[in-house]
């Protein structure tokens, strides 16, 4: 993504906006992974992961950032590619691996889904409160 579409992006939307696109186009993939049996159709939806993957990686760094204190902007993009693409992907695969053994695909791209939209609504809560914290500091 270019950097000038990027910039637009997020001046548009905010970081925490497209972290809330990303959590909800991660859903609907899964969502409908989980109902589809032919493979083109699962190849089409496989389109979504370009904006799930896209708008998560854009937004996250970019939040992360935005938040980090001063000087600890390198430890802090650390520390959430290593949740985000370690500790995440070692624990997604541990529970993907559980419920396709014990319940099957379908219900596991199900599972993932409730995940991200509860992952959304928990971001969405948490995104609310530091705002509303943020100008209770301000207003003081």
């Amino acid at each position: 993504m270019g950097k000038a579409i990027r910039g637009y992006i997020i001046e548009r939307i905010s970081a925490g906006g497209l972290l809330k696109i990303s959590f909800l186009a991660y859903a609907l993939r899964w969502l409908l992974l989980s109902l589809i049996s032919t493979p083109l159709w699962a190849l089409l939806t496989q389109l979504l992961h370009g904006l799930s993957f896209g708008a998560f990686l854009v937004g996250g760094v970019t939040y992360i950032n935005k938040l980090a204190p001063e000087g600890l902007n390198t430890t802090a993009q650390s520390i959430f590619n290593s949740v985000s693409f370690g500790l995440a992907s070692i624990a997604g695969s541990l529970l993907g691996g559980y419920y396709y053994d014990n319940w099957g695909m379908p219900a596991m791209f199900q599972f993932f889904s409730l995940i991200a939209i509860i992952g959304l609504f928990v971001f969405h809560l948490s995104d609310k409160y530091r705002e509303k914290a943020t100008l209770a500091q301000i207003s003081t």
